[in-house]
């Protein structure tokens, strides 16, 4: 659970991938969805970087590309926003988040 908010669940991209079905059973438990555990072994592979970049035609991001976004699926990868923001950007998105945030996050963006 957040720290700060009741309703809110912060969840961390590295540990998406060092540990998905860690991460998938904490949502669960946050959102209170009565989904079996082997429901999630079942469908594990599906929330997969691999999976999902593959079967992009499959999956419906039509607002996403309406928009005019950059690809949604990149690298997968975790630190890759140094390769898509300038220094200037980062900065401005690391003192936005510390202003919103404080050290309420459990991680710093710097």
């Amino acid at each position: 659970q957040s720290t700060w908010e009741p309703n809110v669940l912060i969840l961390h991209y590295e540990d998406m991938l060092k540990d998905t079905k860690a991460v998938v059973h904490r949502l669960r438990d946050f959102s209170g969805f009565d989904v079996s555990d082997e429901l999630i072994d079942d469908l594990l592979p599906r929330f997969s970087f691999e999976y999902m970049k593959a079967n992009k035609d499959r999956l419906d991001f039509t607002q996403h590309i309406q928009m005019g976004h950059t690809p949604l699926f990149r690298k997968g990868v975790s630190g890759d926003h140094v390769n898509m923001l300038s220094p200037s950007q980062l900065k401005r998105l690391c003192d936005k988040c510390d202003a919103v945030f404080g050290d309420r996050l459990p991680y710093k963006f710097r």
